[in-house]
């Protein structure tokens, strides 16, 4: 599992834990800063080699995420009340992980994030393996990757711990689960 985080600390031992797993075929879940990881690691593999956040990178980095529109609007001296906090839909495609774990084409998760997929990547990032398999409705922002013909291997922007219970658990943990369980 690829946790959540904020800053520049151990995010690069995350991209490479990210391609690593991916590489040798290791369910992998990433959240929140973990699905950022999993994001730039594949943009790593597609050839931006300067692939990363603008959180934690210089003009001239290719920055794969960039700051949520509703920051970039506002006032750049102050991040404080600038996270996107709240529970938003999520739109699943159909014939990926996503909807299988959810059993919907549409389900609901909570938030806590400032930085997004960087629009103009999103197209350079996808390809017959890595997809962008869920997106907010209204936005188009991508919220699950995802990689085929792996075991598991899917980041999410939202934070699915937020809804689990001692007694009810987050699907997404439910299906990460079992697949470890079974990895022989």
């Amino acid at each position: 599992m690829i946790l959540p985080g904020f800053g520049a600390r151990g995010f690069e031992a995350k991209v490479r834990v990210a391609k690593y797993t991916r590489e040798k075929q290791i369910p992998t879940l990433g959240i929140c800063l973990g699905f950022q990881a999993m994001s730039v690691a594949q943009a790593r593999i597609k050839g931006i080699s300067n692939a990363t956040s603008k959180e934690f990178a210089d003009e001239s980095m290719s920055q794969t995420f960039v700051l949520t529109p509703f920051y970039e609007n506002g006032d750049k001296d102050i991040l404080g009340g600038t996270l996107r906090l709240g529970e938003y839909p999520i739109i699943a495609k159909d014939n990926t992980l996503a909807k299988e774990i959810y059993g919907s084409n549409i389900f609901y998760e909570r938030h806590r994030h400032r930085y997004e997929i960087n629009p103009e990547y999103r197209n350079k990032l996808e390809d017959n393996e890595f997809k962008f398999s869920g997106v907010h409705p209204e936005t188009g922002v991508a919220e699950i990757c995802e990689v085929k013909n792996h075991p598991f291997y899917l980041g999410v922007q939202y934070h699915p711990e937020f809804t689990t219970r001692v007694l009810t658990s987050n699907p997404l943990f439910d299906k990460f689960i079992s697949v470890v369980k079974n990895i022989k």
